[in-house]
């Protein structure tokens, strides 16, 4: 069935053509005897030929014009395969679980998968951890993107 398939495909494609090729060439055919009927055959044949010749100047300055314009969008476009981006982490992100059980802060380098704190000059050395009021820094969890509090 794979083969009659892009088989019916083409013979549908070849038969739309061919009525739309017959259709210009019946129109063709009827502008001609009506201009020949009125002995104005030479004002026909030449506006046939000016637009002719004009399609095949224009037609490929058109199209270098566009494709020159293609090729220049897609130059100064944003490289397709910067959407994908890999995300590493320096430690294994907990499960859900694991965070339930544990409610101490998990504080790294660099931000880390929980909220890091900063210390503050203020408290001693028993207490070096203070709330912030709200986030500022976004990470990636397992849950999705959370922020991280500095």
């Amino acid at each position: 069935m794979e083969k009659t398939r892009p088989r019916a495909v083409l013979a549908i494609a070849i038969a739309i053509g061919f009525f739309i090729l017959l259709t210009i060439f019946l129109r063709l055919y009827a502008n001609v005897l009506w201009f020949d009927s009125l002995n104005f055959a030479s004002v026909f044949w030449t506006v046939f030929w000016t637009k002719l010749g004009a399609g095949f100047i224009f037609g490929p300055l058109f199209l270098l014009l566009f494709g020159a314009n293609v090729y220049w969008a897609m130059r100064s476009s944003a490289p397709t395969n910067s959407a994908f981006i890999e995300i590493t982490f320096k430690e294994e992100l907990p499960s859900s679980d694991e965070e339930a059980e544990d409610d101490e802060t998990h504080q790294t380098e660099e931000g880390g998968n929980g909220p890091v704190l900063e210390r503050s000059e203020g408290l001693d050395e028993e207490n070096t951890t203070q709330e912030p009021s709200e986030p500022s820094q976004p990470f990636l969890t397992d849950e999705g993107l959370k922020y991280a509090l500095i």
